[in-house]
Formats: structure tokens, C-alpha cells, sequence
């Protein structure tokens, strides 16, 4: 009597934890990470750290198109090409007879960021434009004081890689490398060879180049 008493004991504890179903677990939804601010962000405005010791101080505003893509857009003014300056030996920055104007930089270009738009890293086809002028004055054949004004302006298509930075909600930090092809144009002082008669020598050159460049800037 007691051995079935107990094996119908057993039976309804058996049925009765097969009508529980199955065990369902509930994640905290709090713990999931969330998206950063800055992702809310579609407004950039940035200033380009390495160009302004070329002379180009550009200011940029890049737009937040999708998840993925970006455009942006830069142009300031220009003075002289300071870098380049260092490597000329007959210049001095002490040069009276130089005398700097003010010139003007364009950019536009499109970017894809694989992570995120606005986030880590990216790649950007981009066009960007320099005009650099100045005065220089220099003694002709009579020993006469004049002037002329010189020029270099380069056109160039490039390819950039780089990465975007936040260290909080709002300030950034942009990083890049480039390279393509650049024409240059350049109107400078030359000496005739056989009568030594100064002239404004004109130069048309095809080239590659190469871009490093830090932008620093806030979102919104």
C-alpha cells in the first residue's frame, strides 16, 4: 500500500513539472550598451592643425548624410607657404623685399565610414585647391627698385584615409593620409642665362602628391 501510495506520488510531481514549460530568462535591459551621443551629432566644424603651418587656414564642416556617409566641405584664407619657406635657402624671414598676400583654399569631399558615420575610421575621394601670392621686389639691369607679384596655386584629386576620434560627447579629433595628383602652376622671379634680364617665369607641372593632415574640432 505504501509503495503505490509513493510511486503515485512521484507520477503527479513528474506531470506536474512538465505543465511548468519551458524556463524563460529576462536580460536587464539597462545593461545593454547604448549608442554614444555623438552619434546624435550631425554637424562638424573642425580646424586643420597641419595646414596652417603651410599658410592654409581652412575651416571644415562635414554633414552627416546616412549611417555610413558623411560630406564635407572647407575653404580659408591663405598666407605664405611656411614649410616650404624652410626648405628655400635664398629666403630669410627677415626678407624686406617679400611681401605676403592674402590668398584662399577650397575643399569638398564625400566620406564612408564602415562603423559608423562620423566614428573611427574612414575613406574619402577629396578635391582641394591652394592659391598662394606675393610681392617681391628685386633691382632690374639699371639698378631701378621694381615689383612683381608671384603665384603658385595647386588643383589636386586625391585619396584619403582616415580616423575620427571622440573624447567625449562633442570635441574630436580628425587624422588622415593621402595621396594623388596635383597640378601646379607657379609665376615666379627668374634671371635670363646669357643677358641675365629678369622676367616672371611661368611653370606648369603635373605631379603626385602626398597630404598628412590633424583636424581638431566640436560637434553638434
Amino acid at each position: 500500500m505504501k509503495k503505490g501510495f509513493l510511486i503515485l506520488s512521484m507520477l503527479i510531481s513528474i506531470f506536474a513539472k512538465a505543465q511548468d514549460g519551458p524556463t524563460v530568462v529576462v536580460f536587464n535591459s539597462s545593461s545593454e550598451k547604448k549608442a554614444p551621443e555623438y552619434w546624435k551629432k550631425y554637424n562638424l566644424v573642425k580646424f586643420s592643425i597641419f595646414e596652417a603651418f603651410a599658410g592654409d587656414f581652412a575651416f571644415y564642416y562635414e554633414r552627416v548624410l546616412s549611417e555610413n556617409f558623411t560630406a564635407e566641405i572647407g575653404f580659408g584664407p591663405t598666407l605664405s607657404n611656411y614649410a616650404s619657406m624652410l626648405w628655400n635657402d635664398n629666403f630669410t624671414i627677415n626678407d624686406d623685399n617679400y611681401e605676403p598676400l592674402m590668398g584662399g583654399s577650397f575643399a569638398l569631399g564625400a566620406r564612408y565610414y564602415p562603423y559608423h558615420a562620423a566614428d573611427e575610421f574612414y575613406f574619402a575621394p577629396e578635391f582641394k585647391y591652394k592659391f598662394y601670392h606675393n610681392n617681391l621686389t628685386y633691382m632690374n639691369m639699371l639698378g631701378q627698385t621694381e615689383e612683381m607679384e608671384e603665384s603658385w596655386q595647386v588643383a589636386m584629386g586625391r585619396i584619403t584615409f582616415g580616423y575620427c576620434y571622440f573624447f567625449d560627447d562633442n570635441i574630436f579629433i580628425d587624422g588622415s593620409a593621402g595621396f594623388g595628383i596635383g597640378k601646379v602652376k607657379m609665376v615666379s622671379l627668374d634671371y635670363d642665362d646669357v643677358t641675365g634680364v629678369p622676367y616672371a617665369k611661368e611653370d606648369d607641372i603635373l605631379a603626385p602628391r602626398f597630404q598628412v593632415g590633424l583636424k581638431v574640432g566640436v560637434a553638434f
